[in-house]
């Protein structure tokens, strides 16, 4: 095997523990690119292409991913769809997002639910975690249900600051997260504005629509009565 691979392990102290290598780029590559200043896909190129990998400085500082994905973690991560009404994504130092979402891309059943990555990096991991709760707090995709506020939640818990991780994060933590949801709010807005036209949200058969995000609830869903609008942080 000649190419870039990962390999993964579990630290627990000073003790290393191996877990498996993977002949391929996985989803976490950033977090490598930012620490060593690379770019693990050129590199793959120069490997297929018989040269001498580029050379590296030794690894610095911290990164931390986060993987947004379509789906809604209040109700046991049930997958969403749908049309993407509004988009936001974070920029800024030490914050990278990797994502091809765009205002109007129709997420639907047929893929993954992976809908961007957001990365951040600093000197420390404070830093880096720090860096990564504005980038989420910074993050509005309307029209999707996602799971940007619950892995908010998760970076900004005490636990998580404090390294405290394990196999029963989640369940142990969980419940002291809000896990809000801005597009919520945005869709109680658009009910308000179809109230009064009544034809628009006339019932219509289960059947229309089906299997189509774009279309399905065509009738029904507030969200086709958002119309134009802006999003600002008062704060």
């Amino acid at each position: 095997y000649r190419n870039a691979g990962t390999a993964e392990f579990l630290l627990d102290g000073d003790d290393f523990y191996f877990l498996e290598v993977n002949a391929r780029l996985q989803v976490e590559h950033p977090v490598t690119e930012l620490r060593f200043g690379c770019d693990l896909v050129a590199e793959q190129l120069r490997i297929a292409a018989g040269e001498r990998l580029a050379e590296h400085k030794p690894p610095r500082g911290w990164a931390i991913e986060c993987r947004l994905t379509a789906e809604e973690p209040e109700h046991g991560f049930r997958p969403a769809t749908g049309k993407v009404l509004y988009l936001h994504m974070p920029s800024g130092p030490g914050v990278r997002v990797d994502s091809a979402l765009e205002q109007g891309t129709v997420v639907t059943t047929y893929y993954d639910s992976l809908i961007a990555k957001v990365v951040s990096y600093g000197a420390t991991r404070e830093e880096a975690r720090c860096r990564m709760i504005a980038a989420l707090e910074d993050v509005s995709i309307l029209g999707v249900a996602h799971g940007t506020a619950f892995l908010r939640d998760i970076v900004a818990s005490a636990p998580f600051a404090r390294g405290d991780l394990s196999t029963h994060f989640i369940e142990e933590n969980s419940p002291t997260w809000s896990c809000s949801r801005e597009h919520e709010n945005a869709a109680l807005i658009a009910a308000a504005l179809a109230v009064g036209d009544s034809k628009e949200f006339a019932p219509h058969s289960p059947d229309s629509g089906r299997n189509d995000p774009e279309r399905n609830d065509a009738r029904s869903s507030p969200w086709n009565r958002l119309g134009s609008f802006r999003l600002w942080n008062s704060q």
